[in-house]
């Protein structure tokens, strides 16, 4: 019994480990979003860019290989550029 605690134990420090990569690497994306919404405003662009979101989802679903399902990871793409979209519209 003691061994698959610590298993279990080890298996979520390694999950633990990952979210503190993804939690830097999401905020690293949106600081690099911030300054791409700066630049949209001086050059008077949308925030919203239909084209080049297709082209990121796209991307991903190339890079993409599993055990996501490329239906989900386009959703959680779609929550990442949709809170960095946000981000840029507060940040004006």
């Amino acid at each position: 019994m003691k061994t698959r605690k610590k298993t279990l134990d080890d298996l979520r420090r390694a999950i633990d480990a990952i979210d503190s990569e993804l939690v830097r690497l999401l905020n690293r994306r949106a600081s690099a979003a911030v300054r791409i919404g700066r630049e949209k405003r001086r050059q008077g662009a949308a925030i919203l860019d239909p084209a080049r979101e297709r082209k990121i989802l796209a991307r991903v679903k190339r890079l993409n290989r599993g055990p996501l399902g490329h239906a989900a990871l386009a959703g959680v793409f779609g929550r990442v550029m949709k809170a960095c979209r946000d981000l840029q519209k507060r940040r004006q």
